[in-house]
């Protein structure tokens, strides 16, 4: 009885020691993010508060709140961006097709450095695709799926229209 007991205690301080990194790291961008920035490091480090906000407060998902909180500090601090790679994440085999061609055409514009052409919509693409990727990975929230899927879309076609544009002027 005395081990049960224990195991429960050591969950719940596990839990909530979750649960206070996220809150704390989310805070902490809270408090670093200039509003009136509108370069892409800056830009993706809001949408990642928001993301890691929504997986903390709606979803109660602490373990991916304090990851994207976490990314948001280092695309904030660093100036460093991580396209989430589909090895990290487990995945359908069809999912797995699929992130794995998009990690290649994100990764290619990337090297491009089209986010300093397109800072809000290259923001806004990646925060689609990370959304995207650990949406598929639970496989649950069809509606979120969808939506993330659609930010990511629309986005990356935005950015390589108006590029492809830019180029012909």
């Amino acid at each position: 009885k005395m081990y049960n007991i224990l195991k429960f205690f050591v969950l719940v301080l596990t839990f909530s020691l979750l649960n206070s990194c996220a809150h704390f790291k989310i805070s902490e961008l809270d408090k670093n993010i200039n509003k009136d920035d509108k370069s892409f490091y800056s830009l993706l480090s809001k949408e990642y508060n928001n993301f890691a906000k929504y997986e903390l407060y709606n979803m109660h998902d602490e373990i991916d709140a304090n990851y994207f909180a976490y990314n948001g500090l280092e695309v904030l601090n660093k100036k460093k961006v991580y396209v989430e790679s589909p090895d990290n994440w487990k995945l359908t085999k069809e999912n797995n097709i699929i992130f794995n061609k998009e990690f290649k055409n994100i990764s290619k514009i990337l090297k491009e450095e089209l986010y300093l052409k397109y800072p809000k919509k290259f923001a806004l693409m990646i925060a689609g695709y990370d959304c995207w990727i650990e949406q598929s990975e639970e496989n649950w929230q069809l509606e979120d799926i969808e939506k993330c899927k659609n930010k990511y879309y629309n986005n990356f076609k935005e950015i390589i229209t108006n590029n492809e544009n830019d180029k012909n002027r």
